[in-house]
């Protein structure tokens, strides 16, 4: 099985939109009462709107992404990933880094091409088979 800086361009686009959906760290306190009313139907709002639960398998991708972001050494790198996930232009990346956009892309596939090759080189067959099956699309 093969993994391309695709699939892994995805992951962390998918790992981006987990985050975003997590549960804040930090529980906000409500500081306002509200009396007990009766309520009309058409004069609620904000019920009707379903809830996005996240699976079991979009939270292990999310930790592996982090997993592996963490093979990164240099931190520029690590946002440069991390800007690029959330779909950000190269130009916006490249003015948040001081880098021109060409040399942002090259740099993100670049780094991506050392993510996989630390993937193949750092780890045993059983993580590698587990990194593979959450990777994959094929899974989904």
């Amino acid at each position: 099985m093969r993994i391309t800086e695709e699939d892994l361009d995805q992951l962390y686009y998918d790992a981006f939109l987990t985050d975003q959906r997590l549960p804040n760290a930090m529980r906000k306190q409500k500081l306002t009462f509200w009396m007990d009313m009766n309520r009309i139907d058409w004069l609620n709002y904000g019920d009707s709107e379903p809830k996005i639960s996240l699976s079991p398998r979009s939270i292990s991708r999310w930790e592996l992404a982090l997993q592996l972001i963490q093979l990164i050494k240099d931190e520029e790198d690590r946002k440069i990933i991390w800007l690029r996930s959330k779909r950000l232009s190269w130009s916006k990346i490249g003015r948040q880094t001081a880098l021109d956009r060409r040399k942002v892309k090259n740099k993100y596939s670049e780094i991506l091409m050392n993510i996989l090759a630390k993937i193949k080189f750092t780890f045993n067959v059983k993580e590698k088979q587990k990194i593979y099956r959450l990777i994959s699309p094929k899974y989904d």
